[in-house]
């Protein structure tokens, strides 16, 4: 690690660090229909409930002095509804929190793999990185070490 750069750990959001399970729950885990807006409700409820394991990992890294980044495709526009969720579901700090712009269509690979060039460029070394989707971990700049979370649900990339 080097001592002029900020060492990061950068998480996912959904299926990350919260669970969506309870929505998918109440709608057949996918064998449901549902309109389009229903998650997106789901989403300004901000009552996702924390992954146990993940706010375990969150917490180790900061008794290691590694500042968290939240790094999501949710949008720009959620940002305060999910901010007050993480941090009534155990997580009060981040370093960087990085939304997809509202209404953006990019892929969600290339605006990650965009969003971590970026912090490498601005100082930042990612020592780990933890998401659910294989588009979480691809491309340019994934960090030193990437874990995949299972997510039997759905797939992005």
């Amino acid at each position: 690690m080097r001592n002029d750069t900020y060492n990061v750990w950068i998480f996912d959001l959904d299926e990350t660090l919260l669970s969506n399970v309870p929505f998918y729950a109440k709608h057949g885990y996918g064998t449901e229909k549902h309109e389009p807006e229903t998650f997106r409700k789901w989403l300004e409820a901000g009552e996702a409930p924390v992954l146990p394991e993940t706010l375990h990992l969150y917490q180790n890294i900061l008794e290691l002095g590694i500042s968290p980044v939240l790094l999501t495709e949710r949008f720009q526009d959620l940002e305060e509804v999910t901010l007050k969720n993480l941090k009534a579901a155990g997580f009060p700090y981040w370093r960087h929190v990085v939304f997809k712009p509202t209404g953006s269509s990019k892929k969600i690979a290339n605006f990650k793999s965009k969003e971590r060039k970026n912090l490498e460029r601005n100082g930042h070394t990612i020592i780990g990185n933890i998401g659910d989707q294989w588009a979480d971990l691809a491309k340019d700049s994934p960090g030193r070490r990437t874990f995949k979370l299972p997510n039997p649900l759905y797939y992005k990339i």
